[in-house]
C-alpha cells in the first residue's frame, strides 16, 4: 500500500490505501443508471398528486407542475400563459413585493422561476432543506394567491382598446421604400452541390444506416443520463413524467427502451409522421409554391416527388 509522510513527522506511516479504522464506508454513485432511490407519488384527497424523491446534498428542489399552458389559450386571450409566468412570485397575499419574496428565499439560499411552455405551467424554488417549510408556503401563496392592483393610469382609460395612434401616420412614412422582396442566393451553392452526392462506396447503405442508429441510441442515452446529474433537471423530469403518465421511469428503464429501437420502429414511426396531415409555412416569392395537397401527396408517396405542374405561361 501507499504510505504518505507529514510535514510534521507526526504521522510518519498513514496508509492511503487502508481505510482508516472508525470512519463509515462511503456510498458511490452507480453508473449503471440504477437510481438507488425510487420516486414516490402520493395522491391526496383533493386529487393533488405529490412526487418526491430523495437526493444526495443539503439543497432541494420543490415545486407545482400545472397540466395548462399556451395549447390551452383557446376560450382565453393569446399570450395569457406568457403574462401569468412574467407574474409570478411578484406579490402575494402575504408578501407585499417581489424582494420581500427574494429577501425570504435568501435567507434560505434560494432561487425561484417560473416557466410555461405548450402544455405545462411549472412553479420552481431551490433552497436548502431546513428551509423546506417556508419554501412550500412561499409556492403555495404565489400559485393561488397573486395579486392584482390596479395602476393609476388605468383610471384614465375609458374604453378597452385604443384605435387612435399617438401620431398621424401620413404618406412620409412610406415613400422611403420603394422595392420588392429580395431573394439572396449563396454565391457558393453549386460548390455545396457538388460535394453533397459524394459518399464512401466501400460501405453498403444498410450497414451505414445501423451504424448511425447505434451512434444517435449512443448519444441519446449518454444525454440523458448527463442531464439527469442536476437536481433541477431530475424535478423536472419527476414532474413532467408524473403530470403526463401517472408515473415516472427510472433512467435505467429509459435506457433498455432505447437499446431496442430498431431500423423498423424508426420507419414505421416515420411513415406514421409522413402520412399525417403537414402544416406548411411560406414566406417570400409564392409562384412555384407547390398547393397544400401536392405537398401532402408527395410525403405519402414512395418517392417523395412533388407532381409536375405545366403552365402555358411562366
Amino acid at each position: 500500500s501507499a504510505v504518505g509522510y507529514s510535514s510534521g513527522s507526526a504521522y510518519p506511516n498513514v496508509s492511503l490505501s487502508t481505510p482508516l479504522p472508525g470512519i463509515p464506508k462511503p456510498v458511490f454513485a452507480s453508473v449503471d443508471g440504477h437510481e438507488k432511490h425510487e420516486t414516490k407519488i402520493t395522491t391526496l384527497e383533493n386529487g393533488l398528486k405529490v412526487a418526491s424523491q430523495n437526493k444526495f446534498g443539503q439543497f432541494c428542489t420543490v415545486g407545482i407542475l400545472v397540466n395548462s399552458g399556451s395549447r390551452h389559450e383557446a376560450k382565453y386571450p393569446s399570450g395569457i400563459a406568457h403574462f401569468l409566468e412574467k407574474l409570478s412570485f411578484s406579490s402575494t397575499a402575504q408578501f407585499g413585493s417581489k424582494d420581500e419574496i427574494l429577501l425570504t428565499l435568501e435567507k434560505h439560499g434560494g432561487i425561484c422561476d417560473c416557466q410555461t411552455s405548450r402544455d405545462t405551467t411549472m412553479y420552481a424554488v431551490s433552497a436548502e432543506v431546513k428551509g423546506l417549510d417556508t419554501v412550500v408556503n412561499l409556492l403555495s401563496d404565489a400559485c393561488v394567491t397573486e395579486m392584482l392592483r390596479p395602476l393609476p393610469y388605468c383610471q384614465a382609460v375609458s374604453r378597452s382598446d385604443e384605435t387612435k395612434p399617438i401620431k398621424p401616420i401620413t404618406n412620409k412614412a412610406f415613400v422611403a421604400f420603394s422595392g420588392d422582396i429580395i431573394t439572396d442566393y449563396n454565391d457558393f451553392l453549386h460548390v455545396a452541390l457538388r460535394i453533397a452526392p459524394k459518399t464512401n462506396k466501400r460501405y453498403s447503405t444498410l450497414l451505414k444506416i445501423c451504424m448511425e442508429l447505434e451512434r444517435a441510441k449512443t448519444q441519446l442515452k449518454s444525454m440523458l443520463m448527463m442531464n439527469l446529474e442536476s437536481r433541477p433537471v431530475i424535478f423536472e423530469d419527476v414532474g413532467r413524467q408524473v403530470l403526463a403518465t401517472g408515473k415516472r421511469k427510472l433512467p435505467h428503464e429509459l435506457c433498455e427502451l432505447i437499446s431496442n429501437i430498431t431500423a423498423s420502429d424508426i420507419k414505421r414511426v416515420t411513415t406514421k409522421m409522413l402520412r399525417s396531415k403537414p402544416a406548411v409555412a411560406a414566406l417570400g416569392d409564392l409562384t412555384e409554391l407547390p398547393s397544400y395537397e401536392d405537398i401532402q401527396a408527395a410525403l405519402s408517396s414512395k418517392d417523395g416527388r412533388l407532381p409536375r405542374i405545366y403552365r402555358l405561361f411562366r
